[in-house]
């Protein structure tokens, strides 16, 4: 089961995305136990096609619990580097169909590319909840009672974090060579990098290319 939205991100300045999630039962408590289903994030253009998306297990809490540790696990927290993404995707081995997904294990998460997704572009963003089967060969937390699970799922605050903070930046030339009484020669040249931007602009806009310019 999941829940989605349309949006238009571009997450190249920041490094990591971040979330708090919290699973609980909703039916007998003591028939859902640690790492029986998992909660996903899945990011990229389109949600079949050309997305990345990480997926970690979900470590179950009590019922009338007052401790915040105990409601928002750490176990639970997501803390994706962003940077992982782009590496599962740019160490794809060729012979792997872009129709098919790669995915690779993080710590105790799963991440995942299909297709062509890019982070510069995020245009749909899904949060899910999966309760793996027992015989899949991806189910990687094992063992699995192979149930059906009934649980109540939360998530919170769902954040960019650690923007790229290097500085950018730029110069201007110009030049005049007078030939004599034979010509005049005007010259001017101008430079922006990546990260440029004014003092006072946000993070999302700062340039994200390199400008150059030249006039004779």
């Amino acid at each position: 089961r999941a829940a989605y939205r349309t949006v238009n991100f571009d997450l190249r300045q920041y490094k990591r995305l971040r979330m708090f999630a919290h699973a609980e039962a909703l039916g007998i408590e003591s028939e859902l136990k640690d790492k029986d289903l998992t909660v996903f994030i899945r990011l990229g253009s389109d949600f079949n096609e050309n997305y990345y998306e990480y997926e970690l297990p979900m470590k179950a809490t009590n019922w009338y619990n007052s401790d915040e540790e105990a409601i928002w696990p750490e176990e639970n927290n997501f803390d994706i580097k962003l940077k992982d993404l782009q590496n599962l995707k740019a160490n794809r081995p060729p012979t792997t169909p872009m129709t098919s997904e790669y995915t690779s294990r993080v710590g105790e998460a799963k991440i995942t590319v299909k297709g062509n997704p890019n982070i510069a572009n995020v245009t749909v963003l899904m949060i899910g909840v999966r309760n793996p089967l027992k015989t899949d060969p991806d189910n990687i937390w094992q063992p699995d009672a192979g149930d059906a699970e009934c649980v109540n799922v939360w998530v919170n605050e769902l954040r960019l974090t650690d923007f790229v903070s290097d500085g950018g930046d730029a110069a201007i030339g110009q030049m005049q060579v007078q030939l004599a009484d034979f010509a005049n020669v005007s010259a001017s040249g101008n430079y922006s990098g990546i990260n440029w931007g004014s003092v006072d602009s946000r993070v999302q806009d700062r340039q994200r290319n390199q400008k150059v310019g030249f006039d004779m």
